[in-house]
């Protein structure tokens, strides 16, 4: 939370990548929109990198 989508997306450590958001009913791919909570984001990556994403974030 409190990251850009740019700076998600470059962190390639991660095996995972935020690819999009949802907030009120609308999507955005835009890699200046700021994660805030309650957004519903779109992750793709390896089944491994996935498995990580679900252990390490909150949601």
């Amino acid at each position: 939370m409190g990251e850009s989508l740019a700076t998600v997306r470059r962190d390639s450590e991660r095996r995972w990548t935020v690819v999009g958001l949802v907030r009120d009913g609308t999507v955005s791919t835009d890699e200046h929109t700021i994660i805030e909570p309650g957004d519903e984001v779109f992750v793709a990556g390896s089944d491994e990198g996935i498995q990580r994403f679900e252990r390490t974030v909150h949601t």
